[in-house]
């Protein structure tokens, strides 16, 4: 009885090593047929340079591929083609291009307050006029619509009026968007947020224009002003903003 107990459990064993090294014998001749068909299909876009060493290309294809890349990264590439698109758009001078960016509507809205390093919170008059506060008004609320995960347009909750930047360098708000209402959204080593304009300036060479406040000429006051977008510099701590979310 007992050696044919044991008999028994070595079939088994054997049985089971065989079926482990079917399985790896089918994934080893999948693997192999992926980079077939990946050398096949990529064998025509090839640089002189790749083709010395078809193998290496072939690896950095099937590393790169959909199949084995993360969703995430998937994700933050389309978001980042979205984001140059966009950009795009908005800066070119044609007009049929300019009038798809005014019927974009955005993916996310938050009701929040955006308070400078400065000590005052951006607000809206009904006026128009761009200031900033020490303390919450109604003014001071604000709807942060989200494009694009870096571009954003900002609009107040009150007045429904979009805060732009205008071709002289001067922030100033508007009923209606249009390209200069856009924002780029950047991310400071202090995790403060930076919003720059994408329309201006027109030169690539040039420095971003960025939203700031800074005091009033009357230092007693409560109220700050705008500063002038075009003598911005992203080290300014009238520019860095700290965003507070409302309920």
């Amino acid at each position: 009885m007992y050696c044919t107990r044991n008999i028994l459990l070595s079939n088994k064993t054997q049985n089971c090593c065989d079926a482990s090294h079917s399985k790896n014998r089918v994934a080893f001749c999948l693997f192999i047929i992926l980079i077939v068909l990946a050398k096949l299909c990529n064998t025509e876009n090839l640089s002189p340079q790749q083709t010395k060493h078809p193998l290496r290309h072939v690896r950095i294809v099937i590393r790169n591929s959909p199949i084995t890349r993360s969703t995430d990264n998937i994700l933050m590439r389309y978001a980042r083609e979205r984001d140059r698109t966009l950009v795009r758009v908005i800066r070119t001078k044609r007009r049929k291009r300019n009038k798809d960016v005014l019927h974009i509507a955005p993916t996310h809205m938050r009701t929040v307050r955006l308070k400078s390093k400065t000590g005052f919170f951006l607000e809206i008059q009904p006026s128009g006029k761009v200031t900033g506060h020490v303390n919450k008004t109604k003014y001071t609320k604000m709807e942060l619509q989200v494009i694009t995960p870096h571009v954003k347009r900002i609009k107040s909750v009150a007045t429904g009026r979009y805060l732009a930047i205008n071709r002289k360098g001067k922030v100033i708000s508007k009923g209606v968007s249009d390209n200069e209402t856009y924002f780029f959204e950047e991310l400071s080593e202090n995790y403060d947020y930076l919003y720059c304009s994408i329309k201006y300036p027109k030169t690539d060479s040039g420095l971003s224009w960025y939203v700031g406040l800074k005091r009033s000429r009357s230092r007693k006051t409560l109220q700050g002003r705008a500063k002038r977008a075009s003598r911005t510099l992203p080290g300014d701590s009238a520019t860095h903003f700290s965003i507070f979310f409302e309920h």
